[in-house]
């Protein structure tokens, strides 16, 4: 369908009325107007003369003549002109009138039955045109309305009209509630041992080094990074979407999340240029907070951000759970664990998609240790990939294995 068919379509909708209009008042042809012209003219003659004649015979009748004009019935002629003229005009409107209410009905009978037979192909070119073209639906579209039409759509494509809201009304709050999209995040991760002095009784724990890189537009002019020992702070921060990235230092893990050690943004870059990073503390964590610029944001351009945390982990919490924080169009993971003690590791990617997930695990005949996953579809918010892991002391003694399944 070419994107000239909604314009055609408003013009036969917005015109149909006056065509019916113009075709009730116009289908006498200008002959046809002429002939009725002439005949109400003649009408017009006959009567003038008629009445020039009673007025003639009303003279005559009071003048003394005789001979053979005296016997004319001049005034009875006249008066019968005068009626017949009369008779033949009004004759003449009262049968223009009659005929008019005929051709009016019949010529809305033959606009109602074209208009019914094009009412499909009318209706059709309303159908193609919004599909083909986001400018057509956006003359008409209303929040409202964009969200009937996607339940309705979604409902006939599904064929079950519950399971089909409840799709559609997840997806699209999660996409309203995001502030930025992200493409082609990238996040390397590396495992160390934490060494610990000998008089130091806190459990042992692993050093998480972790980069982050993605394209985006910035909605935002800082980019905030928190770290709490709190639970239902971490939370609430959690639910708030915005500018904050939140961790959780677990108390257990003998680490404060006020403290350095247990968190700590090193690095943070916009387009490849650092920019400098500032630190709050507080009695229940720590913030860091890093400057994009503002006109970074308001050029509505693509820029490449990346940032780089160190964090702890305690070895016995077997577990690490990497959240997309945004939509992400695209997303790889790489985690490597050499000289940790680690016996068996595995990335388990909790992604709701379709498209299918690219594991990588580095061979048993190379020192390096190292697993990945990669996915080219989007990934939306509260999804992410989990790090699950056996430690080496750990391997021999029952249960503790992993059952290799298909993922």
């Amino acid at each position: 369908m070419s994107a000239n068919s909604l314009d055609t379509l408003r013009f036969s909708s917005s015109q149909s009325d006056f065509c019916l209009l113009y075709c009730k008042q116009n289908m006498r042809d200008p002959n046809q107007r002429l002939v009725h012209l002439k005949l109400a003219f003649f009408a017009f003659i006959v009567a003038t003369v008629g009445l020039a004649l009673m007025v003639l015979g009303k003279y005559l009748s009071t003048q003394s003549m005789s001979g053979f004009i005296s016997f004319l019935p001049i005034s009875e002629v006249g008066g019968t002109l005068l009626v017949a003229g009369l008779v033949g005009i009004g004759l003449d409107l009262w049968i223009d009138g009659d005929r008019g209410v005929v051709i009016e009905k019949l010529v809305e009978k033959v606009m109602l039955r074209a208009l019914a037979k094009l009412a499909p192909t009318l209706r059709d070119s309303v159908v193609q045109a919004f599909a083909d073209n986001i400018d057509h639906l956006s003359v008409v579209a209303t929040d409202e309305f964009l969200d009937r039409l996607a339940r309705n759509a979604l409902t006939l494509r599904l064929g079950d009209r519950t399971f089909a809201e409840d799709i559609y009304e997840d997806v699209r709050d999660m996409a309203i509630a995001a502030t930025e999209r992200w493409y082609d995040t990238k996040i390397s991760m590396n495992l160390s041992p934490l060494p610990l002095e000998p008089q130091n009784e806190a459990p042992p724990a692993f050093v998480l080094t972790a980069r982050y890189e993605y394209q985006v537009r910035p909605a935002t002019i800082n980019r905030r990074f928190t770290a709490v020992s709190n639970i239902r702070e971490y939370r609430a921060i959690m639910e708030e979407p915005g500018d904050t990235s939140v961790w959780y230092i677990n108390p257990a893990s003998g680490f404060d999340g006020s403290t350095r050690e247990a968190f700590e943004l090193v690095q943070f870059s916009v387009n490849g240029e650092d920019r400098p990073i500032r630190r709050n503390l507080r009695a229940s964590g720590q913030t860091y907070t890093a400057n994009i610029s503002k006109d970074v944001v308001d050029s509505l351009e693509l820029v490449t951000i990346s940032y780089t945390y160190r964090t702890i982990l305690r070895q016995h919490g077997h577990m690490l759970h990497v959240d997309v924080e945004q939509p992400s169009k695209g997303l790889d993971v790489e985690l490597e664990y050499g000289d940790c003690g680690i016996g068996e590791m595995r990335l388990i990617p909790f992604i709701a998609s379709s498209k299918k997930v690219r594991n990588f695990e580095m061979p048993s005949t190379v020192p390096e240790k190292t697993v990945g996953i990669g996915f080219d579809g989007w990934v939306m918010p509260k999804s992410g990939v989990i790090a699950v892991w056996v430690l080496s002391t750990e391997n021999s003694v029952p249960g503790l294995h992993f059952q290799r399944t298909k993922i």
